[in-house]
């Protein structure tokens, strides 16, 4: 007994197709389904809320790729997805949670793409890819978030940003294209971490390595916030930069890495002023807002539905199978979860799982467009449209 489901649906752009695959794309069940499976997506919801929500200007095909390169005599595995669109394209720099590699974040990073951003996945540490189940023992979870690891990561980050700018100016293949002026840092969870401290979160026995900041735009999904690192109302002063917080009031680190999820509101409360915008949800999951499975989140796994051959290597095309500029079909929501087991409870079954994924998706590209392209239609739905929309699903906050 099996079900299937294709959850592939369309990205709008200015004006939303009426005649969207998204529909047709409808969760097949062969006969004999078992009874206590989860409810199925709800399509026709989800499409709408997309719909309504920022509305991007481009959505290009992508492509992926992966290389290594040594940094500090470390070899470093980078993942590579970008826009099969000629042009200069500005680039982001994605860190994965703990637990998870450079193909973390795989429909985040594929819809970013389709919005006209290079998006280069890294791991710095090796070990940090450690299943967080096995890293928990001996209380080694918790060791990961220690301050020499963190200025570890900090000073590899500078390193490959030096790298990066001295091999494009050698006129290295994979950074045609790419605007190493205009750069954008995504954190999920230890990833987070590194990138809160990019842009200036003062730990306790940590230097900043990147002063002043290359970078222009800073978003962090899941912040870590504990009071061991340094008292809340002085460590976050430093961060005045851009950023966007995404996070939700379920968002506790399964391991026990953050025991009440309103601490991962601290970094927000506690920042200057000025370009700062965060979205609480309610009811998402930590395993939601990094896009994992619940197994790698430490629950119970469910079935997820996810297509395998999809954004792993080569070109990802839209449905009408072309290359080049055209209208992918992969949903901001990703490849949506059809079995979600606490799917009783509202705030995590299938459908508001889908709308949570697709207003990550959707605010992050909005802040990007906002503050690496200077958007100005961008800087207007942040700042008057985003907290009526995602209102359904969440609390908008600015300041």
């Amino acid at each position: 007994m099996q079900c299937m489901m294709n959850l592939h649906f369309g990205m709008h752009l200015r004006r939303v197709s009426t005649t969207s695959t998204m529909l047709a794309a409808a969760l097949l069940c062969i006969p004999g389904c078992s009874s206590n499976k989860s409810p199925p997506v709800d399509l026709a919801k989800v499409h709408h809320f997309e719909a309504q929500g920022y509305p991007a200007p481009h959505e290009f095909d992508t492509s992926e790729s992966e290389d290594v390169r040594l940094i500090n005599g470390l070899p470093e595995r980078l993942v590579w997805c970008r826009p099969l669109e000629s042009g200069v394209h500005p680039l982001l720099i994605y860190m994965p949670g703990q637990g998870q590699n450079a193909h973390a974040f795989e429909p985040g990073r594929h819809a970013l793409a389709q919005a006209g951003y290079v998006v280069m996945s890294w791991q710095p540490l090796p070990e940090d890819e450690m299943p967080s189940g096995q890293s928990n023992q001996n209380g080694w979870q918790g060791q990961r978030y220690a301050a020499p690891l963190l200025q570890k990561r900090s000073e590899l980050l500078r390193q490959l940003h030096a790298d990066l700018l001295k091999s494009q100016g050698k006129g290295d293949q994979q950074l045609q294209g790419v605007n190493l002026s205009q750069i954008g840092l995504i954190g999920f969870d230890l990833g987070a971490y590194t990138v809160a401290h990019a842009a200036g979160e003062a730990v306790s026995g940590t230097e900043a390595v990147l002063a002043p900041s290359p970078f222009k735009a800073y978003i962090v999904i899941s912040p870590y916030a504990s009071f061991e690192q340094g008292a809340f109302d002085t460590r976050y002063k430093g961060m005045s930069a851009p950023l966007l917080t995404l996070t939700s009031d379920s968002d506790v680190d399964p391991n026990g890495g953050i025991p009440a999820a309103y601490l991962r509101t601290a970094p927000f409360g506690n920042m200057p002023a000025g370009n700062k915008y965060m979205l609480v949800m309610r009811g998402a999951r930590h395993a939601t807002l990094g896009e994992q499975s619940e197994a790698e989140d430490g629950h119970t796994p469910f079935e997820d539905g996810h297509d395998k051959n999809q954004g792993k290597s080569g070109e990802r095309r839209g449905q009408d199978g072309r290359g080049g500029k055209g209208r992918s079909k992969g949903s901001r929501s990703g490849d949506v979860a059809s079995g979600d087991k606490t799917a009783g409870d509202s705030g995590r079954s299938p459908t508001t799982t889908a709308m949570q994924r697709t207003a990550l998706t959707t605010v992050s590209i909005a802040f990007l467009d906002a503050y690496l392209l200077d958007d100005t239609l961008a800087h207007q739905w942040l700042q008057s449209q985003a907290g009526k929309w995602l209102s359904p699903i969440g609390d908008w906050r600015s300041k």
